[in-house]
């Protein structure tokens, strides 16, 4: 199988002449491009074997495919010899709790009617679409998953704005009205990298009548807007009391080794751009329609 047999769009002119190694292989023998300091693995990842199987309400979009991921991937390709169910194994592995519980905590999953039969898994789930807007997985040239900025790479720019869009714009997904940008780096990526006519990625998106909102990235530095996010809506605290618990809270931390304490002025701030984030965001929800 080469890549050009999986990737409606290959970003690298050698790219789909790349045979994919059989089972058994390594993380290194995945990569099979590298441009201005990144390195390009192909390891693409979907909750569905086959795109051409579903037809989802919902698409959930990732920056690209990391660290975590590729482990992920080498793993259950070697033990299950499939490259697609280890794609469907490795889609937002390790991350899909903390999605989930966003979903449900926003109100996302009853205005839309989505029911998550399992809390730790997006795999097969016949209304929610995962990709990313980078499809194959990427590291810096010392194996980081640190700053991907995506509008730095040509070949990552031609993805975003080629594969990604023709795939979540296909007419055969007829039903999928709502897509959910992860992160703060993916939202500066549709906003930044222009498709051929000159428009952004969000404009494309939002012209084909596709409502886009930007969830937090559960990634390790996110978890507090994971946290407030996942809240219900009679648990959601007023900023005051949010702030106050926090600073108490904080006061009672010892300070990190070799830091010293924050001056509580600017800590609070902090936790008010926290509390702001995710109160937009709610109220953002809440003038959105349901799926039908």
């Amino acid at each position: 199988m080469k890549l050009g047999d999986i990737c409606s769009a290959p970003c690298f002119r050698s790219a789909s002449d790349f045979i994919i190694p059989r089972p058994g292989c390594s993380q290194e023998q995945l990569e099979f491009a590298h441009e201005s300091g990144r390195r390009f693995y192909a390891v693409l990842l979907s909750n569905h074997p086959s795109a051409s199987s579903v037809n989802p309400r919902v698409a959930i979009v990732g920056l690209s495919p990391a660290g975590n991921q590729i482990e992920q991937f080498v793993t259950a390709y070697n033990e299950t010899g499939s490259y697609s169910d280890a794609s469907v194994a490795a889609a937002f592995a390790g991350l899909a709790p903390d999605i989930i519980g966003m979903f449900k905590g926003l109100g996302l999953a009853q205005r839309m009617g989505l029911n998550f039969n399992r809390a730790d898994t997006l795999a097969g789930h016949p209304d929610i679409f995962a990709t990313s807007l980078v499809a194959c997985a990427s590291l810096t040239s010392n194996l980081s998953s640190d700053d991907f900025d995506p509008s730095a790479h040509t070949a990552a720019r031609e993805c975003a704005s080629r594969r990604f869009l023709g795939q979540v714009l296909n007419p055969k997904f007829s039903r999928l009205t709502h897509i959910f940008i992860l992160g703060a780096k993916g939202w500066a990526a549709v906003e930044g990298i222009r498709t051929d006519s000159g428009a952004t990625v969000l404009e494309a998106l939002r012209k084909a009548g596709k409502t886009v909102l930007n969830l937090p990235h559960p990634s390790g530095q996110n978890q507090e807007y994971v946290r407030l996010a996942s809240l219900h809506a009679a648990q959601f605290p007023s900023c005051e009391r949010y702030v106050m618990e926090k600073w108490l809270e904080y006061q009672l931390k010892p300070p990190r080794r070799g830091r010293s304490k924050e001056p509580e002025a600017k800590y609070k701030a902090k936790r008010i751009t926290v509390w702001n984030t995710i109160n937009t965001l709610r109220r953002e929800i809440s003038r959105i329609g349901g799926v039908g």
